[in-house]
């Protein structure tokens, strides 16, 4: 029983030790991302982020936690004020405050973003547009978009 622990235990330390892959891999440590899509309304903004986890790193969360892989997921976003809404094996559900700039006459702004992963397809969603970034680690030249009445 103790060996089995050591190995888990092992394992564990071992995938906090993975370095980051090579950018176009749309791989972060034991996270394969497939996609992300950023909702923008109003002053407020969500991200999913799609993705695989190695199987091996799959039991270790159900063992362990989430709290390793919510760490990596704030790492791949790169937004400071992230709170989860939630974080599945295949999909993390994100908001972030502070990223939108609001100009004060219903004209918004999402300044340019780099992500710390590449993603196959970034997604970012408006009320007036729906925007798609094959194979990108950002956010070229920042996103407009106007406010919305209920």
């Amino acid at each position: 029983m103790k060996y089995l622990t050591l190995v888990i235990l092992s394992l564990f330390l071992t995938t906090l030790l993975i370095p980051v892959s090579a950018e176009g891999d749309f791989q972060y440590s034991y996270i394969n991302i497939d996609k992300m899509t950023i909702g923008l309304v109003n002053n407020n903004m969500s991200i999913r982020v799609d993705y695989t986890l190695d199987n091996p790193i799959k039991l270790l969360i159900l063992l362990l936690g989430k709290n390793d892989l919510k760490t990596k997921l704030v790492k791949v976003v790169n937004y400071e004020d992230v709170h989860f809404k939630a974080v599945e094996l295949d999909h993390a559900e994100l908001e972030v405050d502070n990223a939108v700039i609001d100009y004060g006459d219903g004209a918004l702004w999402l300044p340019e973003h780099q992500f710390s992963a590449t993603t196959p397809l970034l997604t970012v969603q408006t009320p007036q547009s729906i925007l798609k970034y094959p194979t990108t680690n950002c956010i070229p030249n920042g996103v407009g978009y106007f406010r919305v009445t209920p």
